[in-house]
């Protein structure tokens, strides 16, 4: 029987150990590991040559010394989109001279002069100091290097959207102003279709107040469509208030407060006005039918009458005229007044006795009350 019959048919001694395969081939690559710590940096090499500059590249803003401008488009300051040269998006636009407390400082919006070696026009400019804050409209003092304005023109429109406007108002060259109008020819002119101009005062101080310089100065003068006017002037150093114009003087109150005018006779001179009348019932019930400056009458007997003022005359040296008639004003019939010395004083300030209206009816004389009684004082 062979040998290897017999190793397997039973379990006999183990043989020598033999010789080492050669190895097999390699498996696959692991994972790698963690990355370890970071170790120290080393030394900072030497820094090497300057490269080569680049080409130019593109900018909106050119540089020339101290200055910066911009010639391609518009420019917006809190926009993207600017519409204008300058568009700025904000609340307040503001600009000064300085930023020192206690600085005069200045500020203003010009226009570029049509000579370009001339100061630009100043639209508005602004002056801030520690005593004052002061705005200049369309000119400029001595704070600013500009040039003013010859017109100053005011628009309004009908609403927001309203296209240029209306010239409402103008103050020229010579400092005349144009309400209405564009070309006024004296320092205030006011032109209107409808009211021109209406003062309320609603306090206790003067409406409207006129002043002259010299000796018959016009302070205000109306004129028509015909050239013909009106003048209110003082005369005599203000001594005498004079309304007069076209047709020359007409109305004048003098320096001692007398009422002068012209009454057709040619010139002007006092007016001696009526101080007191009334008519009244002559007979019957004495009655005032209308009067002024009269508060009573009484019945002193037949052709009897004292008139009561109700304010006194200045002197008692006022002249008077009584008349009488029917009530039916018969033809023929006519009374006449005269005053008697009875009883006592009959003409003082404070009233007037009449006495004596006779009657003259066809030629003679009667006596008895008028019915009707017209009484009149001058002074």
């Amino acid at each position: 029987m062979p040998i290897y019959q017999s190793f397997v048919a039973g379990s006999g001694i183990s043989g020598a150990t033999g010789p080492t395969g050669p190895n097999g081939p390699n498996g696959p690559t692991g994972p790698n590991g963690p990355t370890g710590p970071t170790g120290p940096a080393g030394a900072t090499g030497v820094t090497g040559p300057t490269g080569p500059t680049g080409a130019t590249g593109s900018a909106p803003w050119v540089t020339s010394g101290s200055d910066i401008y911009y010639n391609n488009g518009n420019v917006g300051i809190g926009t993207s989109s600017p519409a204008v040269t300058l568009d700025m998006l904000g609340t307040y636009i503001q600009g000064g001279s300085s930023r020192t407390d206690s600085a005069t400082k200045v500020s203003s919006y010009r226009v570029v002069n049509c000579f370009n070696a001339t100061n630009p026009l100043n639209i508005i400019a602004g002056l801030s100091t520690t005593s004052v804050n002061q705005v200049y409209i369309g000119g400029n003092d001595t704070n600013f290097a500009g040039t003013a304005a010859t017109n100053i023109l005011f628009y309004t429109g009908a609403s927001s959207n309203t296209a240029n406007g209306t010239e409402r108002m103008r103050i020229t060259s010579a400092g005349n102003v144009g309400i209405g109008t564009s070309s006024p020819d004296r320092p205030l002119v006011v032109s209107s279709s409808s009211d021109a101009m209406t003062i309320q005062q609603t306090g206790g101080g003067v409406g409207l107040q006129m002043s002259q310089s010299s000796v018959n100065d016009v302070l205000l003068r109306m004129t028509n469509n015909s050239g013909h006017y009106w003048d209110i002037r003082n005369q005599g150093s203000g001594s005498q208030f004079l309304i007069g114009g076209f047709f020359g003087d007409t109305l004048r109150l003098g320096t001692t407060g007398n009422l002068q005018f012209n009454s057709g006779y040619g010139s002007v001179a006092t007016a001696y006005g009526c101080r007191a009348w009334v008519n009244f019932n002559g007979s019957g019930t004495i009655s005032i039918r209308a009067s002024g400056n009269v508060s009573s009458i009484s019945d002193a007997g037949e052709m009897y009458y004292g008139i009561s003022f109700s304010s006194a005359m200045p002197d008692a040296n006022y002249a008077w005229f009584a008349n009488g008639s029917n009530v039916n004003n018969d033809v023929g019939t006519n009374y006449t007044g005269y005053s008697t010395t009875s009883p006592g004083n009959n003409q003082t300030t404070g009233y007037l006795f009449i006495r004596g209206l006779n009657i003259y009816n066809g030629g003679a004389n009667q006596s008895g009350d008028p019915p009707l009684v017209t009484v009149g004082i001058i002074r």
